[in-house]
């Protein structure tokens, strides 16, 4: 949805690098995001495990794509809030930053691999290879298109004071989150659906 490179500038910009005194880096961020994956997706895969072998059936591929989606809307949410409450200068809390990190890993880990399942349940064996790559181009696509939307939010040019740029980024992070939002809805809405035409396929 958002380019890194966006969220790059943001920190270097528009977030106060330091707490207490200690100088933070601003691809120290980005490195939150490793480290979920790296603990976050063996702990999210054994809590799935641990539902199903009790019988617990709401954890459903819809239900996660759509929780995922939310987590992702709620993790641009934070940084919208936080440019609401930045300092008088214009900086942004870092905290805001890690906890947004946070929460778009854990949508992340919700989404990431829902093409990948359903072309393995849900697609004929000769056509799994064909569909897989499908699923890659689309992953190389939408990153194509999170980058021009990058540069319709706020165009890279000379302007880095963050008294001047805070509004530009809160919009776009503002779109991001109701797009998410609505989007989490609606799939929600449509899970009875869903989990039904999963069931009868499988």
């Amino acid at each position: 949805m958002i380019g890194p490179i966006m969220l790059f500038y943001f920190i270097e910009n528009n977030v106060r690098l330091s707490i207490g005194g200690f100088h933070l880096a601003t691809p120290w961020f980005q490195n939150i995001n490793s480290i979920i994956v790296i603990f976050g997706g063996p702990a999210i895969a054994w809590l799935l495990q641990k539902a199903r072998l009790r019988g617990i059936k709401t954890f459903t591929i819809g239900f996660l794509f759509s929780t995922g989606i939310f987590f992702t809307g709620a993790g641009f949410f934070a940084l919208f809030a936080g440019i609401h409450f930045a300092s008088a200068t214009g900086l942004v809390n870092p905290w805001i930053v890690a906890l947004s990190y946070v929460l778009q890993t854990v949508g992340e880990l919700l989404t990431a691999p829902i093409g990948y399942v359903m072309v393995g349940v849900l697609v004929p064996a000769r056509w799994q290879s064909f569909m897989m790559g499908v699923v890659m181009m689309s992953y190389g696509t939408s990153s194509v298109i999170a980058t021009y939307f990058s540069g319709y939010i706020l165009p890279l040019g000379a302007v880095v004071d963050p008294l001047l740029t805070n509004a530009a980024y809160a919009g776009g992070y503002l779109q991001v989150t109701l797009f998410a939002t609505v989007s989490a809805v609606v799939i929600f809405a449509l899970l009875p659906w869903l989990n039904k035409k999963s069931g009868e396929i499988l």
